[in-house]
């Protein structure tokens, strides 16, 4: 028998019905990402924008005091807040992964981690404890090298974290401390610890694996979390334990990004669904993976560069000399001692910081990336 219809015939056909009745799946994260070469902007921005979200809402527990923040923390007003350090551990997760899936040895790999982080964190407390401590101390120079406070301080540089120089910001709203922001630096350790373990017993042979044990696991802590009573104090924010699960929620969609869509109804699910479990002590354990999705999928986005703003990776400038330039705003300035004036004063002097740690520090270490 002869076939009479045309090519085009079978088109017409075989297709229609296809484009009426299925549409196509969503491209995976790593679909997306082989689409634009790897080439997105959304991670600068939110590096960048998380940073400065920290330090805006630090500038009120610096002019306010503990208590008052604390309170605002627990209205909704305050609560978008509890947004900003599971985003950026999430954040971390994904990129730091990515690293990892590029580097040939687990070696190297800490190796970079170390160079990354260590050489700005002991310029950073060295000149806290050498010169912010001597202009703000109330002690005489020689009770404040006698005094073990100052030595205690120098331990920052390790990650064992001490938050008092002598006689340093004891009037302050929130007094005696000096970089409270280096709470989070043995939880990113943690991270990093964890990070290489998962390496090691098989993270890239078994993704799918990990990421079902690391849903089990939470959903076993949510249950828990519901038939054990909280204290009233601990639903305030996530602690430094909550932030190593986003941070492993980043790194199990990295390493699955080729089975997970890139969706944006999947985003704007993953804010509803991330504001429901991260406002309710009680279900914080299932709060990673929508946050971890909602920072990723923003992440991908591609805004427009901004020129000199983009031009290097200062988030962790910001992140370490912000405090510390929040309390001495607040300490040698009348006008650092209002909210407003805490945050103005405090982004332009920590921006300079931020630019000084990057193109003195940061971005010269990395020329000894290749010693492993």
């Amino acid at each position: 028998m002869t076939n009479n219809s045309s090519p085009s015939d079978k088109t017409v056909t075989t297709d229609l019905p296809v484009s009426l009745w299925r549409r196509a799946p969503p491209a995976s994260i790593y679909d997306y990402m082989e689409g634009i070469k790897g080439f997105t902007t959304g991670f600068d921005y939110l590096r960048f924008g998380l940073s400065l979200a920290v330090l805006i809402w630090h500038s009120y527990l610096f002019t306010f005091g503990l208590s008052e923040a604390l309170e605002l923390a627990t209205n909704w007003s305050g609560r978008i807040t509890y947004w900003i350090l599971p985003m950026f551990f999430a954040l971390s997760g994904f990129l730091i992964t990515s690293s990892l899936s590029r580097t040939p040895s687990i070696k190297k790999f800490l190796w970079l981690r170390f160079i990354r982080i260590y050489p700005a964190l002991t310029v950073e407390v060295i000149l806290s404890a050498l010169i912010l401590g001597l202009l703000a101390t109330s002690f005489s120079i020689r009770q404040y090298f006698s005094d073990p406070a100052f030595y205690r301080y120098l331990l920052n540089i390790l990650g064992w974290i001490h938050y008092e120089l002598p006689g340093v910001f004891l009037e302050n709203p929130l007094p005696n401390l000096v970089n409270t922001s280096l709470w989070t630096v043995p939880f990113e350790l943690e991270c990093y610890i964890a990070l290489t373990l998962l390496a090691l017993f098989g993270l890239r042979k078994w993704p799918g694996w990990f990421l079902v044990t690391f849903t089990l696991l939470c959903l076993i802590k949510t249950v828990v979390a519901i038939y054990i009573p909280i204290t009233a104090g601990s639903s305030a924010n996530v602690n430094g334990r909550h932030l190593v699960l986003f941070f492993i929620a980043g790194v199990l969609i990295n390493i699955n990004r080729e089975k997970i869509p890139f969706s944006g109804a999947l985003a704007i699910l993953s804010t509803l669904l991330g504001a429901l479990f991260l406002y309710n002590y009680q279900f914080i354990y299932l709060a990673p993976f929508p946050v971890a999705y909602l920072t990723i999928w923003l992440g991908l986005q591609r805004p427009k560069r901004i020129p000199y703003v983009m031009d290097g990776d200062y988030s962790y400038g910001i992140y370490l000399y912000a405090a510390p330039i929040q309390q001495a705003v607040w300490h040698f300035t009348v006008f650092g001692k209002t909210y407003v004036g805490n945050v103005i004063l405090s982004i332009i002097l920590t921006s300079i910081f931020a630019v000084f740690s990057w193109h003195a520090i940061e971005k010269p270490m990395l020329r000894f990336k290749k010693m492993f």
